[in-house]
């Protein structure tokens, strides 16, 4: 077994075998008279680059490892662009279902997970080097661990999927929009913000052209001056300009997609920090 690579997880693979290639042939002589019988064999891909063709099969056998489905096959940068989403309802259960999954982790797990990735936003390359081993670890089979106390959190492989998809949303946003996401954590206006980015999103998900449209004054009335500052300059990183005279916001559909990540991310900072 080898060692456990630490970060905030800890992984372990069973060591690969000796590398090494062998010629060998063997021929089999068709009795004259007989029929030769074909049989289709059971493709079976296991990960990235990994497939074999078994010599027996049975029925209980898919194509797709259960490990290695196409959902965790999907790029969360291409499932959050907006592009594959018909409507904001659409996108809004797919981030519903991915903070299930997330939820399902004990509270101990999604402290220490809250923990990890606070030191982490604002350092936009250790957060994508997180993601890679994350993602290599789903693809190889690996075991993932949670650090957590008293007791580590061995991940399932829906959890580590869901993981994997927020990760992708928030290494989309600027560490300076990271960097921001910690602030607002620790002045826990989450909600508000998320609320604000989903209000937005809702009305505007299917607009294609620019435009200026009034905003519920509820939805900032609640944040002190600081407060709205700092949520401006979040949603302003993301092209979403805020008017306070109205209020109202400048709508255009380039931002979208960052919008789209930035909702995501938002909505996973706010379930982890609930109980905090």
């Amino acid at each position: 077994m080898s060692a456990p690579t630490t970060l905030s997880w800890m992984c372990w693979s069973q060591a690969a075998p000796p590398q090494g290639s062998v010629n060998h042939k063997e021929g089999v002589t068709i009795p004259k008279g007989c029929v030769l019988v074909y049989r289709v064999k059971q493709l079976m891909i296991n990960g990235e680059d990994k497939w074999e063709i078994p010599h027996i099969c049975n029925d209980s056998m898919k194509t797709f490892n259960p490990l290695i489905t196409p959902r965790s096959l999907s790029k969360p940068v291409e499932m959050l662009s907006g592009e594959m989403h018909k409507d904001f309802k659409t996108l809004k259960k797919e981030v519903q279902r991915e903070t299930q999954e997330v939820e399902k982790l004990s509270p101990v797990g999604q402290s220490s997970l809250l923990t990890s990735l606070s030191h982490l936003l604002g350092k936009k390359k250790e957060l994508q080097d997180l993601e890679q081993k994350l993602e290599g670890a789903l693809r190889k089979g690996q075991e993932v661990t949670l650090e957590a106390h008293p007791k580590d959190a061995l991940l399932s492989n829906d959890t580590m999927v869901a993981i994997l998809y927020f990760l992708g949303a928030l290494t989309e946003l600027s560490e300076e929009q990271q960097k921001l996401l910690v602030k607002s954590l620790e002045k826990k206006i989450l909600p508000v913000q998320l609320k604000l980015v989903e209000n937005i999103l809702e009305q505007n998900f299917l607009q294609d052209k620019e435009g200026v449209f009034p905003l519920q004054p509820d939805l900032l009335s609640s944040l002190g001056e600081e407060e709205l500052i700092l949520t401006e300059a979040l949603v302003g990183l993301s092209g979403l300009e805020v008017q306070r005279s109205g209020p109202q916001y400048t709508w255009n559909p380039d931002t979208r997609h960052n919008l789209c990540a930035l909702y995501a991310g938002l909505s996973l900072l706010h379930l982890l920090s609930r109980e905090s």
